[in-house]
């Protein structure tokens, strides 16, 4: 992430309405974190990679980053069993922001996706398509 991105999210959270906004969120999505992913999801096939940032060092009330912490892992845990094909990736020293924090290591993960992809990932792609 830039010094300048870096500098603007610092400001921004160190006011008490980013956490007052981001609190009337959470309450207001109790639902969505009741059941992140349907248990019974299923993706077949799909090649899928979750890119997930450990040793967040989050400025957040306890309460708040506890709920979003069992969100995750329930969210994760349900997205990675939904694939036959899927991968987890673990992300130091980034944030939920992983594509500001550590962009070269998305993009490895975008190519090397890529080049995994047969023929027939592209078609059955392009027909689920139409």
């Amino acid at each position: 992430m830039s010094a300048a991105v870096a500098a603007a999210m610092i400001s921004n959270k160190s006011e008490p309405r980013y956490w007052r906004t981001l609190r009337a969120e959470l309450a207001s999505n109790n639902n969505v974190f009741a059941s992140p992913v349907p248990a019974d999801e299923s993706y077949g096939a799909l090649p899928l990679m979750l890119l997930r940032a450990i040793d967040q060092a989050e400025d957040a009330p306890p309460e708040i980053l506890r709920i979003a912490a069992e969100a995750r892992i329930q969210t994760h845990s349900r997205l990675i069993a939904a694939s036959t094909r899927s991968e987890l990736i673990d992300v130091a020293d980034a944030s939920h922001d992983i594509h500001l924090d550590q962009p070269d290591q998305v993009a490895a993960a975008v190519a090397r996706l890529i080049a995994s992809l047969s023929v027939a990932d592209v078609r059955s792609a392009r027909d689920e398509a139409r």
